[in-house]
């Protein structure tokens, strides 16, 4: 497994696990958080020195769903939330599932692309996401882990969702 899936897994395992109310989506990860989910996985990737990453708007009927793009692969950590979608973390570079919502890209998807309130926001969440598990064992269906470990449950359940072969490429120096 390259270094960069195991990033995405890492982030969305950390999402999974919060629940807190901090004017963004993500207390009912997945459901309802695509676009918060995605620029804050964007600002991980990008930490790690992928990306950048743009930001993808896709429609299906009056429900839309975000996901981001590098300009060759798809990156979606939240399409589990549509009953007809069940990969948590889906890496790819082609999918009709996402080719059928039409997607339109609307911006690089950085924290700072709606001001400086948001990005505040995305920040302060950030940290957060990266403390509270860097810090504290978790339990995962009754099961302690200690910090660094993987989670049994949740990566068996991504792992078969990355689209074989598919890597990301390290654009920075």
């Amino acid at each position: 497994m390259d270094q960069s899936t195991t990033i995405v897994r890492d982030f969305r395992k950390r999402l999974e696990h919060y629940h807190r109310d901090d004017g963004l989506t993500l207390q009912t990860f997945p459901n309802g958080a695509c676009g918060d989910a995605s620029i804050l996985l964007a600002h991980h990737l990008t930490w790690h020195g992928f990306g950048p990453y743009r930001y993808i708007c896709g429609r299906r009927g009056d429900a839309s769903h975000v996901w981001l793009s590098d300009g060759e692969l798809i990156i979606d950590i939240t399409a589990d939330q549509f009953e007809d979608f069940n990969q948590a973390v889906f890496i790819a570079t082609t999918s009709p599932w996402h080719d059928a919502l039409n997607g339109e890209d609307l911006h690089e998807a950085t924290v700072s692309v709606w001001g400086s309130d948001w990005e505040a926001r995305f920040r302060s969440t950030y940290a957060t996401l990266m403390n509270a598990m860097s810090s504290n064992p978790q339990t995962v269906r009754g099961q302690t882990t200690p910090p660094g470990e993987p989670h049994a449950s949740v990566d068996r359940r991504a792992e078969s969702s990355i689209a074989d072969g598919q890597t990301f490429s390290n654009t920075k120096t």
